[in-house]
């Protein structure tokens, strides 16, 4: 009899114990889901662009010569630092990476310069309804907007 209350006992701490288990775990593994979230909004976000190819190909093109320009302005171990952050799956290929480099003051203003220039000439690329577009979703999402990307 003794035995049959401590086994309804452990099952019963069991199924009230297991539950917070399982919250614990989802709070744990939130971040990754909140990134596949965030992937999966600017992906949707591009698709209400509805960008031309040869909008996408223009895109391409002015980040791929910005990357290069900017690529430019590091030194040699900056640029393998970035490579190595990047291999590791860290965040270097995002500005947040950029900060671990020790970049100078010059750089700095060079890096900024080069992404003005960039942002300017994407800006160029969009239709007005897709600025506006763009505009709607930079004031409902202040903070996501950016880190997104088109194409």
């Amino acid at each position: 009899m003794m035995s049959r209350q401590f086994f309804s006992l452990v099952t019963g701490a069991m199924l009230i114990v297991a539950p917070l288990f399982a919250t614990y775990s989802n709070a744990q593994a939130a971040p990754t889901g909140n990134r596949m979230e965030r992937s999966a909004q600017r992906k949707q976000f591009q698709t209400q662009l509805n960008l031309t190819a040869s909008q996408k190909a223009q895109l391409r093109e002015i980040r791929t010569q910005s990357r290069a320009q900017m690529e430019a302005v590091l030194t040699d171990t900056q640029k393998t630092q970035l490579k190595t952050m990047k291999a590791s799956g860290a965040q270097g290929g995002e500005r947040g990476g950029w900060k671990q480099l020790g970049l100078t003051a010059e750089q700095k203003t060079q890096l900024k310069k080069i992404r003005e220039s960039a942002k300017a000439r994407q800006e160029a690329v969009y239709t007005p309804e897709q600025k506006a577009l763009m505009a709607k979703y930079r004031a409902e999402n202040p903070r996501k907007a950016k880190s997104a990307r088109t194409t």
